[in-house]
């Protein structure tokens, strides 16, 4: 698999609260995951930090998982351990109360896709046509689950943005888990800062007109820029091939 992980500041923060990872361990499977510390607390770049190194920590000490149960295992311990880290690393100063991050992390190992989230950061998988695999966990999310607002409503509320979970910054989370079996392909996690500005189709048409995964992901951060850049912008990019080469 080939991969592609960069994040840009946007044009308008002063800070970049966003970090990115890839890492192989020595089973030759790959763990990618984005975090987008929450701008309207304190230390947001802190927050994200310290969750995307706890869990790269914790991943490059593994030895190597036999199945996919230990995975999805491994994946909500190792998430809700950091959410506790995180909290914890908040208590220890005025400065760093309240801080949080969301999280979206996908392993992948030979032909399938672990993914688990916590948030509104995204995982999207293209073959074709791209299909969004998370949903966001807002409050818009919710009131339309509860069947509180319509559709048609929900295109003019005024508090889309507003998270119901984060790792750090709410009492407890519940990951949201899923399996997806793959074939060829891309797998794309993404901060807010990329979707809000660019649009599905604009996304699905960078893939498909480019080769080079580099290239998708300059462009794609670009893209967010030009349209203003009201937010840091993440990418990580995995072209699927099956397995490791």
């Amino acid at each position: 698999m080939e991969y592609f992980a960069k994040s840009d500041i946007g044009k308008i923060r002063n800070k970049n609260q966003d970090q990115v990872a890839v890492n192989v361990n020595g089973a030759d499977q790959l763990l990618a995951i984005v975090c987008d510390g929450m701008g309207g607390h304190k230390a947001g770049e802190v927050a994200s930090r310290a969750m995307i190194n706890y869990m790269t920590g914790c991943f490059q000490g593994h030895p190597g998982f036999e199945n996919g149960k230990e995975i999805q295992k491994w994946m909500e311990e190792t998430i809700q351990n950091g959410h506790t880290f995180v909290k914890k690393l908040a208590s220890t100063t005025e400065e760093q109360e309240g801080m949080g991050t969301t999280i979206v992390a996908a392993m992948c190992c030979e032909n399938t896709i672990y993914l688990a989230h916590v948030g509104d950061s995204r995982a999207y998988y293209y073959q074709e046509e791209l299909l969004l695999l998370t949903k966001d966990h807002t409050l818009l999310n919710l009131l339309l689950d509860q069947g509180s607002i319509t559709p048609e409503q929900a295109e003019d509320f005024e508090q889309k943005n507003v998270l119901t979970q984060a790792i750090g910054a709410t009492q407890g989370i519940e990951i949201a888990q899923q399996v997806m079996e793959v074939e060829n392909g891309y797998l794309l996690l993404c901060s807010d800062g990329l979707f809000n500005m660019v649009s599905k189709e604009e996304i699905k048409g960078t893939i498909q007109q480019n080769n080079l995964i580099e290239d998708i992901g300059n462009i794609l951060i670009d893209k967010a820029n030009d349209y203003g850049g009201r937010d840091n912008i993440s990418v990580v990019l995995v072209k699927l091939t099956g397995g490791i080469e």
